[in-house]
């Protein structure tokens, strides 16, 4: 996977008020991760390596309190375990205050299109990257262990940015995804992003015509106006093809 920002992302959707008065709106909506469907995600907690011996020295020395050196097994034990602590309070803060919204790097994921756009019922947006929207967009990583964060980065170092990870990293079960995520301080918030942003719009294999009409009429005001692409499944391979209107030829969407 691409380890920066790629020149275009992708949101699957379905088609609902919701979705469409936000693309009327031109904004982005940022969940909160308490309703994603993997009950690991932004809820795991990071495994914690003890706190070096030096850590337990720096820590001593900036509070004046090196006459506790003879202590330092239990102090460095008590450290750690408040560093683990720190963690599980970050985390459950996130889960409760967060908003996060994902965007993948492919638009022609059979998977995704079932999860995340009705059953091929919805539409995927395509971004251009450029936008502040994604200036701090992060990629995320696939694995089969929790991230290892050793305590010195959160006693010593006041690294907070680690913890981070955690909302970054899920099982490789999910790395058919390819996804990249937003954070926002406030789960419930909606983000404004520039008309020329949005390049195109992929309409699903099972979008009804009146659907199709209402996802148009949000775009008339876009300027440029997104490319528009009707999408089938290939006639050979297990695989989405994408037509423009005037390319597309054979059966029409259902009504």
């Amino acid at each position: 996977m691409a380890t920066t920002l790629p020149p275009r992302l992708y949101k699957y959707e379905s088609i609902n008020l919701n979705s469409l008065v936000n693309l009327l709106a031109r904004v982005v909506y940022f969940g909160s991760p308490k309703h994603f469907n993997d009950p690991f995600d932004c809820a795991i907690s990071a495994v914690v390596q003890e706190l070096s011996q030096e850590g337990v020295k720096t820590i001593l020395s900036e509070a004046n309190a090196t006459n506790l050196a003879r202590f330092q097994p239990s102090i460095r034990t008590l450290l750690t375990e408040r560093a683990r602590a720190t963690l599980k309070e970050l985390s459950h803060e996130f889960l409760e205050l967060r908003g996060v919204s994902c965007f993948s790097e492919t638009n022609d994921n059979l998977l995704m299109w079932s999860h995340y756009a009705d059953c091929g019922r919805g539409i995927c947006l395509e971004f251009d990257t450029a936008d502040i929207l994604f200036a701090k967009a992060r990629r995320v990583d696939y694995g089969d262990c929790f991230p290892s964060i050793v305590a010195d980065e959160l006693l010593v170092k006041k690294d907070y940015g680690r913890a981070l990870d955690l909302y970054f990293t899920k099982s490789k079960d999910w790395a058919y995804e390819r996804e990249w995520r937003v954070i926002h301080q406030t789960a419930g918030t909606k983000f404004g992003f520039e008309a020329a942003s949005l390049t195109g719009v992929y309409l699903g294999p099972r979008v009804t015509n009146e659907n199709a009409n209402l996802v148009a009429a949000m775009l008339r005001n876009y300027d440029p106006a997104p490319a528009i692409f009707i999408s089938r499944p290939s006639l050979s391979e297990f695989k989405m093809e994408f037509f423009r209107p005037e390319e597309s030829t054979g059966p029409s969407r259902p009504d």
